[in-house]
């Protein structure tokens, strides 16, 4: 019967409107700015809903609160929003009914990608009930509200994440060559680049493993087969595919290309493309560059070593970062909380178990091109940002921007080996559904909209009686259950 209901329709159902009404809470809750960088969302938003040209050739000054915006390898999330802004403008001036519409854009980017990772995962696992339930899980870490909540372009990331991974498995699946999933791979995945850069890693570790797919499946045979397959399609389907793939090398060429060539880096600092006076108006470079200046006069040594650092710093903040709440309170005043110790632990203990049986049935499960595939952009990712982010500690002697967010368009993936492994471990059928009952209970116990509503405070939301009361009134009934 438990197994029954997680694979039922019923429960996917249930699963997206638990998401959408956590976030939609939250969205008409908490005040602007919310914690991850809103303002700048919003801001660059508001700058492009003026601006039909994505390509600033010259930054004005009133950008530089935002850093470096002309040259930056993350700015088509807030040019693709800047069309429903054009439209709400039309029918609200207000600050607040603005803010809260583009909220809800971004909720039905989480909630589409949802629907995405579920298609993707089906084709790794003909499992259901495991699919819905890391679904499940995953819409009850606190972090999946709060960010669906909010003006972040994470939530399209994750969107188009969510899709190339399916387009890429469809691809690999397929019993002859299919041109028309690699060219959705490529184009979409080079305009998720353009989004937010941090997919490159993810995107150059697809396509490494496609190539080497292609290469050891088709060989001499893999041009006329592609020729053949784009024959076949429909002048439509041409039409469309071919403009995805020429938008996203533009899109790519035009920014990482441009700043390559004239600058020697993908995302090169602010000081680079701007003067240092009009950098250090934007509050995180400021700080990087005083918190160097610092280490630099004082000679100090770094606390941590490469090792110290990933495992009493690094994983640490990244995984805590899952469980914890916060919101800006005004300019450069953040706020941000403990992690409730249930959910906390329930995760803990079950990423343990699900490591533990990975490793016991690597040998086997690493037959499969899938799993390869999952394994190969989990690793290029985190290496990725563990490179950026050690970086950073070395140069500063803090650390600095280390979001767990960025790690989440990989978590689905890692939680989906995890889950395989275990039901190949652990034979008993009864045991696993007690295993995940209690899981459900202590992520429950805590986890999602609770973790934000107990741990927040009426400072937090809008300027808006019904809202404050509505809010305190539910405190009043969680606080006693949950601390």
């Amino acid at each position: 019967m438990f197994v029954r209901v997680l694979a039922s329709r019923k429960f996917l159902v249930f699963i997206i409107a638990l998401l959408v009404l956590q976030a939609l809470w939250l969205a008409l809750s908490f005040s602007y700015p919310m914690l991850w960088d809103e303002y700048y969302h919003f801001g660059l938003i508001q700058f492009y809903g003026h601006h039909l040209n994505p390509i600033i050739t010259n930054q004005p000054h009133s950008l530089d609160l935002y850093g470096n915006v002309a040259r930056s390898p993350k700015y088509f999330y807030h040019y693709l929003l800047s069309f429903p802004y054009r439209l709400i403008t039309v029918f609200t001036s207000n600050q607040m009914a603005q803010v809260i519409a583009l909220r809800i854009v971004n909720i039905g980017f989480f909630a589409g990608a949802l629907v995405a990772y579920r298609q993707a995962m089906l084709r790794i696992t003909k499992s259901k009930a495991l699919v819905h339930f890391i679904l499940f899980v995953i819409v009850l870490l606190p972090l999946s509200s709060l960010l669906a909540a909010q003006i972040n372009y994470d939530n399209l990331q994750l969107l188009l994440t969510g899709l190339v991974l399916y387009w890429t498995l469809r691809f690999i699946q397929a019993k002859q060559l299919e041109i028309k999933w690699l060219m959705l791979v490529v184009g979409v995945g080079l305009i998720s680049c353009v989004v937010k850069y941090t997919f490159l890693p993810v995107l150059a570790a697809i396509v490494v493993f496609l190539c080497y797919w292609i290469w050891r499946t088709f060989r001499k045979d893999t041009w006329r087969l592609a020729s053949e397959s784009f024959r076949a399609l429909g002048r439509w389907a041409k039409l469309g595919l071919v403009v995805v793939v020429l938008l996203g090398v533009g899109l790519s060429a035009e920014r990482f290309g441009g700043n390559i060539i004239k600058y020697h880096q993908i995302d090169p600092q602010c000081s680079k493309v701007l003067s240092m006076e009009r950098c250090m108006t934007f509050s995180p470079y400021n700080q990087e560059q005083t918190l160097a200046k610092q280490k630099q006069a004082s000679h100090t040594p770094l606390e941590h070593g490469a090792v110290g650092f990933t495992v009493r710093v690094w994983f640490k903040q990244l995984y805590l970062q899952y469980f914890t709440t916060g919101t800006q309170l005004g300019p450069g005043w953040f706020t941000t909380s403990n992690a409730l110790p249930i959910p906390f632990i329930t995760m803990l203990v079950a990423g343990a178990i699900g490591l533990g049986c990975f490793l016991l049935c690597l040998p086997k499960l690493w037959r499969r091109p899938e799993i390869q595939l999952s394994v190969i952009c989990i690793i290029a990712l985190a290496v990725a940002l563990w490179l950026v982010d050690y970086g950073k500690y070395k140069t500063t002697g803090a650390p600095l921007a280390i979001q767990g967010r960025y790690l989440l368009p990989v978590v689905p993936l890692g939680m989906l080996l995890g889950g395989i492994a275990v039901r190949r471990v652990l034979p008993w059928r009864r045991l696993k559904i007690a295993l995940a009952s209690l899981a459900v209970v202590g992520f429950i116990w805590g986890g999602g909209i609770v973790t934000h509503i107990v741990l927040s405070s009426s400072d937090w939301d809008w300027h808006n009686q019904t809202v404050i009361d509505a809010n305190n009134a539910v405190r009043k009934v969680l606080n006693p259950i949950v601390l």
